[in-house]
């Protein structure tokens, strides 16, 4: 048995004192040096989205960990959880009646990360509208249209009518894109979603593939607007002729700006994406005047 121990020396030492020696059976002294690793921290609050009341026993989980590392909530919705490992980790988040949440964070030995996490809870509603050419009112067909929530990404085509329509959408904030080649493309970012909603959506065709000599907006077709993706890394944009206060800006699904890139009138590339984690996001060519075109981007771990 472990008589004693005393981890305070000044050298770090620890001296630990064996009342009997398992080999002699006479009282031992063993002098430890130890070698210490920092942890990795995660700490933060979890609520719920709507009424922001405090969530408690909520689980933690970091995925990928081994053994597995999770915790649960506090009465306040705070938690405070760790592991030894850095790197990227995917963070997993649920309680019983929610939507669970998932992120992918990146631990740094002797660093804390903060993570707050509002989640909603479920719902069963309808997300439904009309793509409208803003010149003339006249209904699009054909148009792409991509909902990307925080867990959500679900697409569909207009019909005849211009009209499209998502089912079976939870509680939540969306970003609903819709976009045509000759038309561009035209988003609504952090839409709260609680019930059911009808939307209308405007496209704009003086953003059309332009022709050979058109030099005042950026062409749409894919040999001019072009970027690795999904990237790892970094990834290139490549683009045509563009306005002089044209800019080139990524968000996350959640509407935050990441990055913005001014760009050249005269066209060029840009790099982006270098300090971005591992996850889905937009881009989005832009002047001061209108949104000329969005794409999504996937970074890859």
């Amino acid at each position: 048995g472990c008589w004693g121990v005393y981890p305070y020396f000044p050298s770090g030492n620890i001296i630990a004192s064996n009342i009997n020696g398992t080999a002699t059976g006479y009282g031992e002294m063993w002098v430890i040096t130890p070698t210490y690793k920092r942890a990795c921290y995660l700490e933060g609050k979890i609520t719920d989205a709507l009424s922001g009341n405090a969530i408690n026993n909520a689980t933690i989980e970091i995925l990928g960990s081994s053994p597995l590392v999770q915790g649960t909530s506090k009465n306040t919705g705070i938690y405070k959880i760790g592991q030894v490992e850095s790197g990227y980790y995917k963070v997993k988040i649920s309680k019983a009646g929610y939507q669970s949440f998932e992120s992918t964070v990146l631990f740094v030995a002797g660093e804390v990360v903060e993570l707050s996490v509002g989640l909603y809870a479920g719902g069963n509603y309808t997300i439904s509208g009309t793509v409208l050419n803003s010149l003339n009112n006249m209904p699009i067909q054909g148009a792409q249209i991509n909902l990307y929530g925080q867990q959500t990404i679900a697409n569909t085509t207009t019909d005849i009518d211009g009209a499209f329509s998502f089912s079976g959408v939870d509680n939540g904030i969306f970003d609903l894109v819709a976009s045509h080649p000759d038309f561009g493309a035209a988003t609504q970012q952090a839409q709260l979603i609680t019930a059911d909603q009808s939307v209308t959506m405007m496209l704009s065709n003086l953003f059309h593939r332009p022709e050979k000599n058109e030099r005042d907006v950026l062409r749409l077709e894919s040999g001019s607007f072009s970027a690795v993706n999904p990237f790892a890394g970094s990834s290139q944009l490549s683009y045509g002729h563009t306005k002089p206060d044209a800019r080139f800006v990524v968000f996350n699904a959640n509407g935050k700006v990441e990055e913005i890139h001014p760009l050249a009138a005269e066209g060029g590339s840009i790099i982006f994406g270098a300090n971005l984690a591992p996850g889905i996001y937009f881009g989005r060519i832009e002047n001061a005047e209108k949104q000329i075109e969005v794409i999504k981007l996937v970074k890859v771990q």
